[in-house]
Formats: C-alpha cells, structure tokens, sequence
C-alpha cells in the first residue's frame, strides 16, 4: 500500500494529510509527543518525556527524499523524522481514539 500522501499542509496546531484513503489530521502535541529519535526514545526508556509540557505548535516541516517530513516545533525540537507509513499509521490511530471517545 502507498503510504505517501497527494498534499500535505501545515498550520501552527496541525499537520494535515490527504491519503488515496482519505484524509488525516495529526495535531501538534500529538505529534510532538509520538516523536521517535533518539533523544525522545532514550528518555521514553527512562520513564519521562522529551517534550515540553506545554502546548507547543509546529513551525516547520523539511521533506527527507521521498521517505517522510523532519517535523520541526516551537519547543525548538527538529530531530525526529517521520516516515510517511508512520504518520498513516498515527493518523489512523487519531481516528480511532476519537471515535472511541464518541462512544
């Protein structure tokens, strides 16, 4: 399955998506928080987060090749790379939380 997306745009509180699927929203803080370098993971392993525990928004987003976006935050992060597969994925997961909180 092709991953990558038709459009991407970006605002200071979301990343916005258009899949052959269908579209996604990731939100700032949820992606900040999904963040996978190695920074982040090191400090995920250690019990705490990397991330600022205030809202923080998206500044920018640099494409890597053909592979995903460097995501980079008000918080001054700029290290993780998302692959396009894995915000497929988030985005999904976006979804289904929100439909389980409908509930």
């Amino acid at each position: 399955m092709n991953t990558t997306p038709s459009n991407i745009t970006l605002d200071a509180d979301a990343l916005h998506l258009q899949w052959a699927s269908g579209p996604g929203q990731l939100q700032a803080d949820f992606l900040r928080a999904q963040c996978r370098c190695t920074q982040c993971r090191q400090a995920s392993v250690r019990g705490g987060t990397q991330h600022a525990s205030t809202p923080v928004t998206l500044v920018d987003a640099s494409p890597v090749g053909s592979y995903g976006l460097q995501l980079h935050f008000s918080d001054g992060h700029d290290r993780g790379i998302y692959p396009w597969a894995y915000l497929h994925e988030l985005a999904h997961r976006a979804v289904a939380d929100v439909a389980r909180e409908a509930m």
